[in-house]
This record gives structure tokens, sequence and C-alpha cells, in this order.
């Protein structure tokens, strides 16, 4: 029905009410509703996804980048994406999809909220 592609995108990362606002940006790959009503992000890998490691842990990976396409879509539809799917397109042609999950966006969000604040405030990491 719809497909956005390289869809840029601000996620606004500070909690509400927080000041200064705090924004992270960057761009989707692509976007796109199905005929049944569903979101899937797509991600274009240019390597391959073959090598060391399962597929969990190649999803692994990417989880902070792909959790963070998922917030940022949510925060423009209004709902969360159905899935996320990372496409590489070496040898292999492999799709793998990550399932969005309310503990994998809070898991996200609480590194971003992290990560941006020690980059604006010099704070620390924590160890988790």
């Amino acid at each position: 029905r719809r497909l956005f592609r390289e869809l840029e995108f601000q996620f606004r990362c500070s909690p509400p009410g927080e000041r200064p606002l705090r924004y992270i940006a960057g761009f989707i790959d692509g976007l796109y509703e199905a005929a049944d009503g569903t979101w899937t992000i797509i991600d274009y890998k240019t390597g391959h996804a073959g090598g060391a490691g399962t597929d969990e842990e190649k999803l692994s990976a990417y989880e902070l980048q792909m959790g963070t396409y998922a917030l940022a879509v949510r925060q423009l539809l209004g709902r969360t994406p159905d899935r996320v799917e990372l496409v590489f397109l070496g040898d292999d042609s492999r799709r793998l999809s990550l399932p969005v999950t309310d503990e994998l966006l809070g898991n996200v969000e609480k590194r971003l909220r992290e990560a941006v604040a020690v980059v604006v405030d010099g704070a620390r990491l924590s160890a988790s």
C-alpha cells in the first residue's frame, strides 16, 4: 500500500518534560505498509550474512540500530512496526527478521539515553 525509501528521521530520545531536548537523526533504507496493514522496516547490508555466528548473533550485532529505527517509526506513525528485516545483499542474499517487542524497545531506549548522556554530559555508561 505505501512504501518509503531513504526515510529521514529524527528520534526524540529525551523523556517527556526533560530539557534540553535530545534527538538522534538518521535514514531508514525502507519502510513499507503491506496490504494487510502491517508495517515492515527494511535495512540493506552490502556484506553477506555468512561467516561466524548464528543468525541470533548476527541480529544481536544490529539490535541497537534496528531498535532505534523501530522507535523512530513508532514516534512517526504512532504505532510500533510489525517487523524489522535485515537484507544482506552479498553472495548469499539472506533476510533476517528481528522481532519487535516492548522489551527490545525498552532496552534500546535505555541504551540510547545512556549513550546520549555520555556524549552530551560526559556521564559513564552502565555495565549492562
